[in-house]
This record gives C-alpha cells, sequence and structure tokens, in this order.
C-alpha cells in the first residue's frame, strides 16, 4: 500500500525516492550528480515517480520469451549488458563471483540441454 501511496505523490524526497525505487541512496545521488535524465532534484525533492521508474525499472530475471529450454548466450548477453548498463559498477570481488555463477549456470543449461538432446535422439 505505501508503495501505491508513494507512486500516487507529484515528487518524492531523496528518503521515499529510495523506498520506492528499491535501490540506495549512494544510486540516486550518482544518478543526479550524473545528470542522468530524467532524474533531476530539485530542492528537497526529486521528479515524480514515474521518473524514478523510467530510471530504475523493472528488470526481468530473463529476457521476454526467453526460457532455460531457449536460452542461448546471445540472448543472455543483450539480457545482461542490459542490465550492467542500469547499474552501479562493481567491485572486481564482486565481478569475479557474477562471472562465475554465469559459467556454472552457462555449463548446467548446455548440460540439460545436452541431456534433453541424448534422450530424444534415443527415442527416435
Amino acid at each position: 500500500m505505501r508503495h501505491e501511496a508513494l507512486a500516487a505523490r507529484r515528487a518524492l524526497t531523496l528518503k521515499e525516492a529510495v523506498e520506492f525505487a528499491h535501490v540506495s541512496m549512494g544510486t540516486i545521488n550518482k544518478r543526479i550528480y550524473d545528470g542522468t535524465p530524467p532524474l533531476q532534484a530539485a530542492g528537497s525533492e526529486l521528479g515524480h515517480p514515474a521518473d524514478l521508474i523510467a530510471v530504475f525499472g523493472p528488470v526481468q530475471a530473463m529476457p521476454a520469451g526467453v526460457t532455460h529450454g531457449n536460452l542461448t548466450p546471445g540472448a543472455l548477453m543483450v539480457w545482461a549488458e542490459r542490465v550492467a548498463e542500469s547499474a552501479p559498477p562493481l567491485t572486481r570481488d564482486q565481478a569475479k563471483v557474477i562471472l562465475s555463477v554465469f559459467r556454472e549456470s552457462f555449463e548446467a543449461i548446455a548440460k540439460e540441454n545436452a541431456e534433453s538432446r541424448t534422450r530424444l535422439d534415443g527415442a527416435a
């Protein structure tokens, strides 16, 4: 209910923007400092909640139309690049962890797809 009440407001304070967008104050301040449109500060208030949605909008867990059955490295790369563009910079250690997770995920998906093809080829 609180999210809906904030969404109905004309402008939000920084604290309300953090709550509404589910990002840190540092992330919002960086966007304001960088001049990321349309997020602009006007005194103690930020723009309309729709501006926050435009900048920090929801990110899909998987690219539209992609499932584990048809996941390709290209589709995942496009999605990952879009997510990375909207994320704050990572530390070297954070990047290593993320790359490791992606690598393990790709290996598991490739193994699963290979096993499925083998079962299908054996059934034919």
